[in-house]
């Protein structure tokens, strides 16, 4: 929550800076619609230009699901499975504008992230085919701390956005299982990974003023 935090008010700081210096050129609100329409995951991004090249965003958004890596019935295949979770995600970004013949905030950019997310999902269950013993239900918390490149294009059309973007990350996940039913033998009470991420998609919204 303090990393959360911190990033609020830097991008609460730098926007106010940019406004005194008189180099404003507006404030962009975007939302991420795959998140939105197949994740379950509202979310809200406020990408404010400070400069005639740079800009920092400002990423808010609710989490209804996540994702787990299980064995799955198809030959034993691990595959990815969407849980049912309640928690948050809050990022910040940073982005250089270098097109020349485009004005900010359109055009291609490279740039940085950096996440949190607290997330808990409820009665996640883990079951093993090979061993009858391994079957056991719990409450898994999740908290994840992430940080990243992106490089992409936004495109500007009076004011509609579209942002797309490519990248990669690392997260650095602590995870905690509280055990509901099932053999405690194999419970993991507190794990932590690092998990390598991939940045492939788009954002879209409009230019306020």
């Amino acid at each position: 929550m303090k990393n959360a935090l911190t990033i609020f008010l830097l991008f609460i700081f730098v926007s106010l800076h940019a406004q005194e210096e008189n180099q404003s050129r507006g404030i962009l609100i975007k939302t991420l619609p795959i998140q939105d329409a197949i994740y379950q995951n509202p979310n809200l991004i406020i990408e404010k230009p400070i400069n005639e090249k740079y800009s920092v965003s400002l990423l808010v958004a609710f989490r209804f699901s996540d994702w787990i890596f299980k064995s799955t019935s198809f030959g034993g295949m691990v595959l990815p499975i969407k849980h049912n979770a309640k928690g948050y995600t809050l990022g910040g970004f940073f982005k250089h504008y270098y097109s020349k013949k485009k004005q900010i905030p359109g055009g291609f950019y490279v740039g940085g992230t950096l996440r949190y997310s607290d997330i808990i999902m409820p009665d996640v269950d883990y079951i093993s085919d090979s061993d009858p013993t391994y079957f056991r239900t719990v409450e898994l918390k999740r908290k994840t701390m992430e940080v990243g490149g992106i490089w992409g294009y936004q495109v500007l059309w009076s004011r509609f956005i579209m942002d797309f973007y490519v990248g990669t990350g690392l997260q650095y996940r602590i995870s905690e299982e509280k055990l509901v039913s099932g053999n405690p033998k194999y419970l993991q009470s507190e794990y932590s990974t690092f998990i390598p991420r991939l940045y492939l998609g788009f954002s879209m919204g409009v230019k306020l003023f």
